[in-house]
């Protein structure tokens, strides 16, 4: 890990924290019904529920992991297919009273693929999408393309201050520090794992509350990306979190959903 001078101080802190990332790189185009993707048509079985919102509106899907094409480390599982659902209002999903509660987003993972494709579901215009609205933030399905490599804390992290013992130092010193570190630490983009950015706060430390800690576990980052169609309100990123013990044990019940912008 290469660092400005004025983090040298902080680099033998900063190396402890590394840890396993794997980049997504987004491309528009057309995918297969097993393939990773942002947006476009999931992988779904016809004799499972589609998944719907507390509105009773089919939720659309926004991101699918073929988890044995993809380089992720443990504790993610290494087969089958992970899903985001979320629904497409003004808000895609979010739930701001409970974060991990899913009314209006899902996670779903399927640990087997039915290899029969006369079981696939595919009369996907037959669902009930409700008034379809221009706010869904993916406007191109993408097909994705993954690399695993390592990145450091990011200063988006709750922790981050704490860990480097700068939560008092005054502004300009902050910026010293902060602006080189920005440069290097690879927190923006769609990831898996690693750890997470934010155009405004991490939920998980707001205000000294606990409530969301336990979900330290970045299990998806898509970041605005214009060029691929990729548009969280003005120039935002959404992140999903997951607590270790959940994600070891493929529980993905309480997953963590946030999205912010500027």
């Amino acid at each position: 890990m290469k660092l400005p001078t004025a983090l040298k101080q902080y680099e033998a802190t900063l190396q402890a924290t590394l840890r396993p990332t794997v980049t997504i790189t987004p491309t528009p185009a057309k995918t297969g019904t097993l393939e990773s993707k942002f947006a476009g048509k999931p992988y779904w079985l016809k004799s499972e529920p589609y998944p719907t919102a507390s509105t009773g509106e089919a939720l659309h899907l926004l991101a699918q992991l073929n988890l044995s094409a993809i380089p992720v480390p443990a504790p993610f599982p290494q087969r089958g297919i992970l899903q985001f659902f979320v629904l497409n209002d003004d808000l895609t999903g979010l739930n701001f009273d409970d974060m991990c509660e899913q009314k209006d987003f899902r996670v779903v993972y399927h640990e087997h693929i039915e290899q029969d494709e006369t079981k696939w579901f595919t009369a996907f215009d037959t669902l009930n999408y409700g008034e379809e609205e221009d706010y869904f933030p993916i406007q191109k399905e993408c097909a994705l393309a993954f690399q695993l490599t390592e990145t450091p804390i990011s200063t988006s992290d709750y922790r981050f201050d704490e860990l480097l013992g700068i939560e008092d130092v005054k502004y300009d010193v902050y910026e010293e520090i902060i602006d080189p570190y920005n440069e290097v630490n690879g927190e923006q983009g769609a990831k898996i794992g690693g750890y997470p950015y934010f155009t405004q706060w991490d939920p998980r430390g707001e205000d000294g509350n606990t409530k969301y800690s336990r979900n330290d576990i970045l299990l998806l980052q898509i970041d605005s990306d214009m060029d691929n169609g990729i548009l969280w309100g003005d120039c935002g990123v959404a992140n999903f979190f997951i607590a270790e013990e959940d994600l070891r044990a493929c529980k993905f019940d309480r997953v963590l959903y946030s999205w912010d912008c500027s």
